[in-house]
C-alpha cells in the first residue's frame, strides 16, 4: 500500500504559499482607481454645473445704455430666465437682441451663481430727422434710433426729411458725413 503525504494541516491539503502581488501591479492599479474616482467627480461636477437650478439665471445685468433702456433689454432677455448659466449661448442672445436697432454690438459673461452681464455698445445718434410722422434720432447709416419730441433737447442738427428734393442717396451721404463728425462739433451744427 502507498502512503499518502498530507500537507502540514494534516487534512490532505497541499499547503499554497501566497506571493505578495508585484509593486508595479499595485500601483497600476490604484493610479487606475484613483484616475476612474477623478473621471467620475468631474463628470459629477460637470452634470451639476450644466443642469442644476442652482445656476439658472435670475438677474440680467446691462451696462452701457443710453438710448435704449436697461430695462427694455432685460425684457428681450426674459425668455432665458431660469436656464442654467452654461447652457445659454451667444446665439441665444443674439436672437433675442436683434431686434433692437439701437444696439450696434454687445458682449455677454457671467457672473456665477446666477447673473448674466450684457455690455451694449449703441448706435451713436448723429441727427434729428424731421418727418411727417414725427422727429426721430437716426445713426450714420440712417436707422431710426428713438423718437424726440424737442429737437434742441437733442443738441444734434436737424435733417428735414419732409423735403422732397432730398433722395436716399442725399440722406446717406449727409448721415454718413455727419457722423464722421466728433459729437463736440455736431452739437454746434
Amino acid at each position: 500500500m502507498a502512503e499518502q503525504r498530507t500537507g502540514g494541516s494534516g487534512e490532505g491539503v497541499a499547503d499554497v504559499l501566497a506571493f505578495p502581488e508585484p509593486p508595479r501591479l499595485r500601483r497600476r492599479r490604484n493610479l487606475l482607481l484613483t484616475l476612474g474616482a477623478v473621471v467620475v467627480v468631474v463628470a459629477l461636477i460637470m452634470l451639476v454645473a450644466v443642469y442644476s437650478p442652482v445656476l439658472a439665471l435670475k438677474d440680467v445685468s446691462v451696462r452701457g445704455t443710453k438710448i435704449v433702456g436697461a430695462q427694455q433689454i432685460q425684457e428681450k432677455l426674459k425668455p432665458l430666465q431660469g436656464k442654467p448659466l452654461p447652457q445659454i449661448s451667444h446665439d441665444d442672445v443674439e436672437r433675442l437682441l436683434q431686434p433692437v436697432v439701437q444696439i450696434k454690438s454687445w458682449d455677454m459673461h457671467f457672473r456665477p451663481p446666477n447673473t448674466l452681464v450684457i455690455d451694449v455698445v449703441e448706435r451713436a445718434p448723429v441727427a434729428v430727422l424731421k418727418k411727417a410722422a414725427g422727429l426721430s434720432l437716426v445713426d450714420a447709416e440712417g436707422t431710426p434710433l428713438a423718437a424726440v419730441k424737442d429737437p434742441g433737447a437733442a443738441k444734434l442738427p436737424l435733417v428735414d426729411g419732409t423735403d422732397k428734393k432730398m433722395s436716399a442717396d442725399v440722406f446717406a451721404t449727409v448721415t454718413s458725413v455727419l457722423g464722421t463728425l466728433p459729437p463736440s462739433v455736431l452739437a454746434l451744427l
